[in-house]
């Protein structure tokens, strides 16, 4: 279910009552303002003004929680590649056309960025950790992110999110037990509760780890911030 049917479903008694003073209402062509149009109702004018202030509110929260989406960096991951980027290189980043990607400090670590469109609107953005880790700091970085997501207040993390164990041989478990280590986290829109989460699949977060094919047990950590609403749905098929 869309964010948008959830808020009309939950504002449904709201808004068929405030439909109903509204009936209540009748222009006066004389003086270009609404009067009462019957004095058997007990609800005055100021009364019924602040009813269609209070349905214009509701309409205008759902309006913009409809248009919430995933940021990175606090920039939408929408718009055009150009627009993203520009976003982008004002946070500090240096973009290489060459190689199709931008590079710069993410939460304190170089990461190299790559941005995924749909049509002409971008719908992902790939944050790639630059350096080369072992198995013991791979480890300790993904489960320190993992932690910092998790006790951030912004997002909701999935209950089969689960940190690594010390110890974990990451090289044979990805390459022969095609084991994928990886979490998801939904970015919480400010307009809506932990407990309505169908709502917020389209602004999801999530991180996995690779194999670097470069060298022997070393990897790379790399998080994904996706907006749902601009992804491919399968309009070509």
């Amino acid at each position: 279910m869309s964010l948008l049917s959830l808020l009309i479903v939950k504002y449904i008694p709201i808004l068929l009552m405030v439909s109903n003073i509204l009936n209540n209402f009748v222009a006066d062509k004389n003086l270009n303002h609404y009067n009462c149009l019957s004095i058997t109702h007990s609800i005055d004018c100021p009364m019924k003004r602040i009813a269609l202030l209070f349905c214009m509110l509701v309409l205008s929260v759902a309006l913009y929680a409809q248009q919430e989406v995933t940021k990175f960096m606090g920039i939408p991951v929408d718009g055009t590649k150009s627009e993203m980027i520009t976003k982008l290189k004002a946070k500090g980043f240096t973009w290489y056309p060459a190689k199709d990607c931008l590079t710069g400090l993410f939460n304190g670590r170089d990461v190299t960025l790559y941005i995924y469109v749909n049509g002409n609107k971008v719908w992902r953005v790939a944050v790639l950790y630059a350096d080369e880790m072992d198995n013991i700091n791979t480890i300790n970085t993904y489960n320190h992110l993992l932690s910092l997501f998790e006790n951030n207040g912004k997002y909701y993390s999935q209950r089969d999110n689960q940190a690594i164990e010390e110890g974990t041989d990451l090289h044979n478990e990805i390459r022969y037990h095609n084991k994928q280590f990886e979490c998801l986290f939904l970015q919480q829109p400010q307009t809506i509760s932990k407990d309505e989460v169908d709502s917020m699949g389209e602004r999801r977060v999530w991180m996995t780890i690779i194999l670097d094919e470069r060298a022997y047990n070393k990897f790379g950590i790399i998080l994904f911030y996706e907006n749902g609403y601009n992804e491919a749905n399968g309009e070509d098929l």
